[in-house]
C-alpha cells in the first residue's frame, strides 16, 4: 500500500513492473487481500467434497487426452459431436450409439446397420449449432427418406455456412423417453472466480431460454 498520491507514483510503477500490487489506501489492500483469503477457502473446501467415483472405476483417460490433443494440434477449440461422445465415453459416461459416414451411401449402411428409426446430423468443425442451419433431421424411417434428409441438409448447410467444411454426416439410434428432459452441463476454470460448472436446460432453444 503506497499512501502519498504522487510522491509514490515512481515506487508504484516499479511494483507494477515486478508483477506486485499495489493499493492507494490501506482499505483496500486489505479488501484485496481478504479476497485472496476467500478464494482460498472456497477452492480447499470444493476439495473437501467426498469422491463419488466407483473404486472399481479406471477412466481410459490417454484415449480421452489423445482426442482432445488432436483437436488442439488442428486449432480447434471446439470438438465434433463424435469427439465429445468418444470422451464421454472414456469415462464411462452413456452416449447414445453414433456412426459417421463421409457421404450418403455411407450414411444409409450405418443406418441399417443401427436399425431405423434414426437420426442424421450434419459433420462439420466449423457448425457448433447445427439446427440453426438445417443440419439435424429426426425419425428418419427408410433409405428413402435418409437420401432424401441428406440431400436437403447438403443444399441447406452451403447456402446457410458456404464457407464450412463439410466432412459428411453423424448417424444416431433415434431415441425416445417421453418422460425426459434436455439439459446443457458444462465445466471450465474462470481466471477470477476458479472452476465453474454450467448447469441448466439444454435442447435448441438453450441460448434462448438462458435458464442456466
Amino acid at each position: 500500500c503506497w499512501v502519498g498520491g504522487q510522491s509514490v507514483e515512481q515506487a508504484k510503477a516499479i511494483c507494477a513492473a515486478a508483477g506486485v500490487p499495489t493499493y492507494s489506501t490501506p482499505e483496500e489492500a486489505v479488501g484485496a487481500f481478504m479476497q485472496a483469503v476467500s478464494y482460498r477457502r472456497n477452492q480447499r473446501q470444493l476439495l473437501e467434497v467426498p469422491s463419488s467415483i466407483p473404486e472399481d472405476f479406471v477412466p481410459r483417460k490417454d484415449e480421452a487426452f489423445a482426442i482432445i490433443r488432436n483437436a488442439l494440434d488442428e486449432g480447434r477449440s471446439l470438438l465434433t459431436e463424435p469427439e465429445a461422445k468418444d470422451v464421454l465415453a472414456a469415462y464411462r459416461i452413456p452416449v447414445v450409439a453414433t456412426r459417421i459416414a463421409h457421404d450418403v451411401a455411407e450414411a444409409r449402411y450405418h443406418a441399417e446397420a443401427l436399425g431405423y428409426p434414426v437420426a442424421l446430423k450434419i459433420l462439420s468443425p466449423d457448425i457448433t449449432h447445427k439446427s440453426d442451419v438445417g443440419g439435424v433431421a429426426l425419425d428418419i424411417a427408410s433409405p428413402a427418406q435418409l437420401e432424401e434428409a441428406a440431400a436437403h441438409m447438403l443444399d441447406r448447410c452451403r447456402e446457410r455456412m458456404p464457407s464450412a467444411r463439410l466432412t459428411g454426416f453423424t448417424v444416431q439410434t433415434m431415441v425416445r423417453r417421453s418422460a425426459a428432459r434436455e439439459l446443457i452441463a458444462g465445466i471450465t476454470v474462470d481466471a477470477t472466480f476458479g472452476p465453474v460448472i454450467l448447469f441448466g436446460q439444454g435442447g435448441i432453444e438453450v441460448e434462448v431460454a438462458n435458464d442456466k
